[in-house]
């Protein structure tokens, strides 16, 4: 069986994105095989020819570098320009949110809020991922996200990211 030719794609990220990934795959070029579920988002925002004239997006400082195999490459490319990037950035900060906001929704649900302080579930978090309250996203940051996360679910909203689902009519 004939090995696959693996393309370098370099996207740029945010501090604290990187660092969500990087916790599941700690060394870059990070490999995303066929079945990846990275791999299958990022095949939405591939495209073939290089982009990059998106002086509406600042750059971002920091980038991550992917390994797609040549099925992938070809059906969809290998380069990403600035607003792609921006639109994946949101949806991976979007399931790091929604995992950190699912835990401290099940404590708050579950009664035992009072004896886990949320400081201590969302510090627990920045250490598991490696986010640093200087570099990538502060606790406070964190924290005031979860309480208007809360707020949208208590009045019937979508347990996702409020940019990548539609809104409920009425």
């Amino acid at each position: 069986m004939k090995k696959q030719t693996m393309y370098k794609v370099t996207v740029p990220v945010k501090p604290h994105v990187k660092q969500f990934i990087l916790r599941y795959n700690p060394k870059e070029p990070v490999r995303l095989g066929l079945d990846s579920t990275i791999a299958k988002l990022l095949a939405g925002f591939l495209t073939k020819m290089k982009i990059d004239s998106d002086d509406k997006y600042p750059a971002l400082k920091e980038v991550i570098t992917f390994e797609i195999c040549e099925t992938y490459a070809m059906a969809y490319g290998h380069s990403i320009n600035r607003s792609q990037a921006y639109q994946f950035n949101d949806i991976i900060d979007g399931i790091m949110r929604e995992i950190l906001f699912g835990k401290l929704d099940m404590i708050a649900r579950y009664g035992s809020m009072k004896r886990v302080q949320i400081k201590t579930v969302i510090d627990d978090f920045q250490n598991e991922y490696g986010l640093d309250d200087d570099l990538h996203i502060s606790y406070e940051t964190l924290k005031k996200d979860y309480y208007r996360w809360r707020l949208r679910m208590e009045a019937g909203g979508k347990l996702f990211n409020q940019n990548l689902s539609l809104r409920r009519a009425g």
